[in-house]
């Protein structure tokens, strides 16, 4: 009963060494295909307009960046979203 434990736990090990092995010499994950529903829409769209990014430090002593826009007649409207990709 040990000894069949035994070799299961070798072959587990030797397939993992393959596995291993395999992904190795394969050269890891490669950087995927930009997915052109995603990024095509935003080819004809004029940034040049946008205002220029502010910062201020928040109380965490994190830089916050933020546009921001002149209000269109009497509405005002604040916008707040957290991300860490380049605004």
């Amino acid at each position: 009963m040990k000894s069949s434990t035994y070799y299961a736990i070798f072959a587990l090990a030797g397939i993992f060494c393959a596995m291993l092995a395999t992904a190795v010499a394969w050269g890891g994950p490669s950087t995927p295909v930009p997915i052109a529903s995603i990024n095509d829409p935003f080819k004809s769209v004029d940034f040049s307009k946008i205002p220029a990014l502010k910062n201020y430090q928040g109380a965490d002593g994190e830089q916050l960046f933020y546009r921001e826009y002149a209000p269109q007649g009497d509405n005002k409207i604040a916008i707040v979203c957290q991300s860490r990709a380049a605004a």
